[in-house]
């Protein structure tokens, strides 16, 4: 049983300094009838949503979807991207894409149906980019020298960084498997408000609790 515990607060980080700153197709429309035996007319669904998106900036595709009969129309995709939302109500893609997120989402279908018959758009893809807006964050920190129990830290192993757009929602992180680090630079962060904290583990992979929060504006 180990009993060593690291410190219940990294020292503080010292600074922070900014270093840089589609048309519509069937594909399943068949004919359907209504309860009445009246024939039923497909929903037509059309728009062009945008394939290009940068990371830290807002997305948002709706497309147009009308029905004759007036009929309760219901959304669906496929392929969505993990860092958006979809709306079965509306069509409705939308999210902001982080720096973990550029890449290309492809086969990505919006499709639309009355209950009775169903129609889609092409299917599209939507590729992820930094933007050059990009800005770069140095931390630093003073290492720890003992445990909560006031004895001394002898197995320091290194440090994790924490960081995201959101005071205490950290979705990204940084390893560093070097106990003599006591900073580092974070780049390709895009346009937002940034909320960091750092954690240090020793050799049994005990961790400490988060350091003080601290945050930077990358315009």
């Amino acid at each position: 049983m180990v009993n060593l515990h690291l410190p219940k607060r990294a020292h503080p980080i010292a600074f922070l300094v900014v270093l840089g700153a589609c048309g519509d197709d069937d594909t399943s429309s068949t004919t359907s009838h209504n309860p009445d035996g009246t024939a039923n007319s497909a929903p037509v669904i059309d728009g062009t949503p945008s394939t290009e998106a940068a990371v830290g900036v807002p997305y948002e595709f709706v497309p147009n979807a009308i029905d004759a009969d007036e009929d309760v129309l219901t959304f669906a995709v496929d392929n969505r991207p993990v860092w958006a939302t979809f709306s079965p109500t509306t069509g409705r893609i939308s999210g902001t894409p982080m720096t973990s997120h550029a890449g290309i989402y492809g086969n990505i279908v919006v499709s639309v149906s009355d209950g009775k018959a169903a129609r889609n758009l092409d299917a599209f893809s939507i590729t992820v980019t930094p933007t050059g807006a990009d800005g770069s964050v140095t931390l630093s920190w003073q290492a720890p020298t003992s445990n909560t129990d006031g004895t001394a830290l002898t197995n320091l192993a290194g440090y994790r960084v924490h960081y995201g757009t959101a005071p205490g929602n950290y979705t990204e992180s940084l390893q560093l498997a070097d106990q003599t680090l006591t900073s580092v630079v974070i780049e390709n962060l895009a346009p937002a408000r940034w909320y960091f904290a750092v954690k240090a583990y020793n050799s049994a992979g005990i961790e400490s609790d988060f350091s003080d929060s601290v945050n930077k504006l990358i315009e």
